[in-house]
Formats: C-alpha cells, sequence, structure tokens
C-alpha cells in the first residue's frame, strides 16, 4: 500500500482502481490515511495491573484476541483493534486487526480505532480493510517487531462511497458466516469421532477399562527427518517429495505440502521417504504446535522437529492416530529444555499407550471411514470458501 501525497483539495489522497460490486463497472476509489479518518485512542490503553485481573464479564484483549475476562474496562463501544506487537505479522492466513464491540479493556499490544464522525467510514469495512494489510514495510524494532502509532497514522486504505463499504462488508461478513458455520461442523465430526474412540476404548488418559500399557517403542519404529541444506538450490528446485513441517501437523489428515524437495535431497540427506499411514508427531514448535499428530495420507519426507511412527501390521494406524490426539496434553507436558521446550524421540518411543488387541482396533476403521467422508466434503467446502474470501479480499483491499 502507498503513502498518500499531497496536491489537491482532498489532502493527502491518491486513488486506485476498484470493482464495482452492483454492475461491473470499474471505479476509481480515493486512498486515505488512518489518521485523516479514524479517532486513534492509544492513550486510553493501559496494561491491567494484578489488583484489577478479577474476573468478571469485560473481555480483556491484546494483540491477537481475548487474553481473559475482568472485572473492569476502559472502553464502551464500536472499535477495530490493530496488532502493534505480537501479532500474526508476515502471516497472511491469521488476521493482525479485529473487530470489538461493548465494554472492554484494551493493553498496549494493540491501537485502538474508531471512524470519526465525519469520515463515512464504515467500521466493519474499516476491518475488514486492515485484517490482512501488509505491515512489513512500516513495522521497526531490531528484536522484536513493533507497528508505532506514526506508522498506523501513516497507514492507507481505498475508501469507497459509504454504501459501497457496507455492501462489502456485508458480502464478506456472509463468507465469515459460512467459513464459521464449516469449521464449527468439522470440529462437532472430531468430537463425534473422540465419542466414539471413548466408546469403544475407554478415555486413554483415565484407562477405566484396564488395558494393559506398551510403549510405542515396543511395537513401532519411531524416525525423523531433516533439513536439506537450504543453500542449495538443487534440494528445492523442481521438488517432487512432498516435505511435511510441524505446522502442517494441526491439519490431521496430511494429503499435501507446502513445500517439497528433490530425489537428490533423500539421497544426500538424512531425509527418509514416509509411507502412507505413518503418524507424525511435532515434537518442536511455537504455540499449540508441539505434541500435536497427524496421519500421512501421501508418501512424504519430513525435517527434524517431526517424530514419524512408521506403520506396522501390529497395531492400526487410526487407533493410535486418535489415542495420541485425546493424550495430547498428557503428551505436550513431557516437553524437556530450558530455553526451548520440546519433545525428542526417546519421549516419543516410550509413551504409554493402551494395548488393545489388533482385531478390536481394527473394529474403529468403519467408524472412522464414515466420519472421515463426512468430513472430507467439509473440508472441500471450507477451502474453497476461503479461497473465495482471499481472491474478493485482494479484489477490495490489494
Amino acid at each position: 500500500m502507498s503513502e498518500m501525497e499531497g496536491g489537491d483539495s482532498m489532502k493527502g489522497i491518491e486513488r486506485r482502481e476498484r470493482m464495482n460490486l452492483t454492475g461491473g463497472k470499474k471505479e476509481k476509489w480515493p486512498m486515505v490515511r488512518l489518521g485523516d479518518v479514524c479517532d486513534i485512542l492509544d492513550s486510553q490503553r493501559v496494561p491491567v495491573t494484578e489488583s484489577k485481573r478479577v474476573k468478571g464479564p469485560y473481555p480483556y484483549y491484546g494483540a491477537n484476541g481475548i487474553q481473559d475476562y475482568i472485572n473492569d474496562y476502559i472502553f464502551d463501544g464500536e472499535l477495530v483493534l490493530l496488532a502493534e506487537d505480537g501479532g500474526y505479522f508476515g502471516d497472511k492466513t491469521r488476521p493482525i486487526a479485529y473487530r470489538v464491540s461493548g465494554k472492554c479493556w484494551v493493553n498496549n499490544h494493540a491501537h485502538v480505532l474508531r471512524p470519526k464522525q465525519d469520515s463515512h467510514l464504515d467500521i466493519d469495512y474499516l476491518n475488514y480493510s486492515l485484517m490482512y494489510y501488509d505491515v512489513s514495510k512500516l513495522i521497526n524494532g531490531t528484536t522484536r517487531s513493533k507497528l508505532n502509532q506514526a506508522a498506523v497514522r501513516r497507514m492507507t486504505i481505498p475508501l469507497p462511497p459509504l454504501p459501497e463499504q457496507q455492501r462489502i462488508a456485508a458480502v464478506l461478513d456472509h463468507i465469515s458466516s459460512l467459513i464459521a458455520l464449516r469449521k464449527a461442523q468439522i470440529e462437532k465430526l472430531d468430537m463425534l469421532v473422540k465419542a466414539r474412540f471413548v466408546e469403544m476404548f475407554g478415555d486413554p488418559v483415565k484407562n477405566e477399562m484396564g488395558w494393559d500399557l506398551r510403549t510405542i517403542g515396543s511395537f513401532a519404529n519411531v524416525v525423523t527427518g531433516a533439513t536439506p541444506n537450504r543453500n542449495n538450490s538443487k534440494y528445492y528446485e523442481n521438488g517432487v517429495v512432498p516435505w511435511i513441517k510441524t505446522g502442517e501437523i494441526e491439519a490431521g489428515y496430511i494429503y499435501n505440502s507446502e513445500e517439497y524437495i528433490s530425489e537428490m535431497a533423500l539421497t544426500d540427506t538424512n531425509c527418509k521417504l514416509l509411507p502412507v499411514n505413518t503418524i507424525m508427531v511435532a515434537m518442536y514448535g511455537q504455540g499449540k504446535t508441539r505434541g500435536q499428530v497427524g496421519i500421512l495420507k501421501i508418501e512424504a519426507a519430513t525435517n527434524q522437529a517431526c517424530g514419524a511412527i512408521l506403520p506396522n501390521n501390529k497395531y492400526c494406524p487410526e487407533y493410535l492416530y486418535y489415542h495420541l490426539k485425546l493424550e495430547y496434553n498428557q503428551l505436550r507436558g513431557l516437553g524437556r529444555g530450558c530455553q526451548q521446550t520440546n519433545l525428542n524421540l526417546s519421549i516419543v518411543k516410550n509413551f504409554p499407550i493402551m494395548d488393545v488387541p489388533l482385531d478390536i482396533q481394527q473394529r474403529f476403521i468403519p467408524v472412522i471411514e464414515r466420519i472421515e467422508n463426512e468430513k472430507c466434503i467439509c473440508i472441500q467446502a471450507l477451502e474453497k470458501l476461503e479461497i473465495m474470501k482471499k481472491s474478493l479480499m485482494q479484489e477490495f483491499f490489494g
């Protein structure tokens, strides 16, 4: 996004062509600075002190959303919060701005924006225009990226007529609601699978059915991979081998990868081609990543941050996959390290699993197949909606 230049009666405005939703006619929409159309209420935000951190009805917001609920508030109204630091800067899939309404508290990690009364700026439109804004050229800081208030004031957004803003926001609201519905359906299907697992085998954390326990390493081989040298372009150019990283394990059933490596990378490094139905365990990773599990539905390699439990005829991959999913907190909690808490191959190999006979494990497969087929339909629909939303966001906001 370019900065504004002065000159005409609309000071600091430049124009950009945008498609009019009503009939495909191209119009030029002015680009305006946030500092000209928004009140920036940063002076009112303050970090919450321990004395005020009492559980209550008011949301306490930070850079990425609600941090807590407390018994006090400093804002009351319709606002857009924009991450100052700690946000998802550079991540095109997660928003750096979000809409809030009503009484709330905001800490000093989020800028607080409100359209000026005479700006003719719709607040929902403002939120969408900032949601995936590229702030990479505006942030400063050597060890931690920070979007300061001066940079926020210089940020520019396209400003169509108010009815057009409202129409754009309504379209994006509708798609967002459909995306949320599909995600809720997928979550319910996941919960259904977990419920059927517990019904058939019991809760693996409690083991109320009294199954004997066996370590993973006693019935399966556990390996890891490697990261081919990034400086050797031959390892990545025209790559044909899917290469899985920990962030992709969250998908659960893994059908593709973000990156591919070459056959040369397989032969020259410690990367191994893993078979279908390999169980993947995220051993490293920020946030919720460590301890998550997935199951390969393609042949793929992996980096050293993933543990790979190889399939064999001694266990059912679907049984082990959902067993580990239900014990996410237990597995994650075994992480070791001073500077960064990680799992390792020894921890994964020694993790105990309920020793359910293989023929009983296999009764779980038809249950999984039915639910996974429904889930696959929902995921495909979700992907189409997300592509549609991304395309519209690009069209409207560049």
